[in-house]
């Protein structure tokens, strides 16, 4: 289990992004990220299903995500399958002076052979969301210039 967090300048919009980012916008600041889309009908909210594809050392891996906590604009939770892991996440928004404070708890559950190189999964992947994360943050806060200019 992990959590960290990082700090936004910008205001709430992170939340929004996020939620939708997560799923259908983390290609624009994931680069690993290669497809990402909505699955089930209607707004985000808890019990809404993504379809992701996630590639890395040569290799793509489909990925489900669903979302199990959906409270407006404070919490985000999700729970991701994939072949060799699942994953728990919880993402937080916070004010933070003029901006945001995002926090993100998460605990990956290896499978199968996976099992084996749990502790060195924990630290790729605590070092991987950290990177995600920060590709989030620069995306908004350069997004957010673009549109005040």
């Amino acid at each position: 289990m992990g959590e960290d967090g990082i700090e936004f300048t910008l205001d709430r919009r992170a939340f929004d992004f996020a939620a939708d980012l997560y799923l259908c916008n983390e290609p624009k600041y994931n680069p690993e990220m290669v497809q990402s889309f909505k699955v089930t009908n209607g707004p985000i909210g808890t019990g809404t299903h993504f379809a992701l594809t996630h590639a890395s050392a040569g290799r793509t891996v489909g990925l489900t995500v669903e979302v199990t906590e959906y409270a407006r604009p404070h919490r985000f939770g999700t729970h991701t399958s994939m072949s060799w892991a699942d994953v728990q996440e919880a993402l937080t928004f916070d004010p933070a002076g003029s901006g945001t404070r995002m926090r993100w708890a998460w605990h990956i559950r290896p499978k199968g052979m996976a099992i084996s190189l749990a502790p060195i999964v924990s630290v790729l992947g605590a070092r991987h969301e950290r990177a995600i994360w920060e590709g989030l943050k620069r995306y908004l806060e350069s997004s957010g210039r673009a549109a005040a200019r």
